[in-house]
């Protein structure tokens, strides 16, 4: 797979069990953030990004889902906060992720599935989006 970078950091508030299961996430490649200084709180997306996704996740329901909760105001508690993500960046680097798309040139869509993430540094209660940079993630 590839290096993944940036990173934006969706979280996917209103997740129902169906659209849940819309990611086989345990078939996608385990990948390590290794820069959480490249994480996106607040991006719009392009439509060519919107098209690129959608092409390779085949389902605009989730699409739509995973842009609309990528603000940081959706994140859990710690990480909507701007201060304590500059501050505990191993915490960030610390959470288990997988790839689940690219999004354009040089960014990454990954997931935090919170079954995988019970010991994280703070309250992981549903799958959370992250979109991030290649250049700070190792494939």
């Amino acid at each position: 797979m590839r290096t993944l970078v940036l990173f934006l950091l969706v979280a996917c508030a209103g997740l129902t069990g169906l659209q849940a299961q819309s990611i086989k996430y345990k078939k996608l490649a385990k990948v390590k953030i290794t820069d959480a200084g490249e994480l996106y709180s607040n991006y719009e997306w392009s439509s060519e990004e919107r098209e690129g996704v959608k092409a390779q996740l085949k389902d605009q329901a989730l699409v739509d889902l995973v842009e609309k909760y990528s603000k940081d105001s959706d994140w859990p508690e710690n990480m909507k906060d701007f201060e304590w993500r500059i501050a505990n960046p191993e915490k960030i680097q610390s959470l288990k992720v997988r790839l689940v798309a690219t999004m354009g040139d040089d960014k990454y869509l990954l997931i935090v599935p919170a079954k995988e993430n019970k010991k994280a540094p703070f309250p992981v209660k549903r799958d959370m989006f992250i979109l991030i940079r290649k250049v700070a993630v190792q494939v």
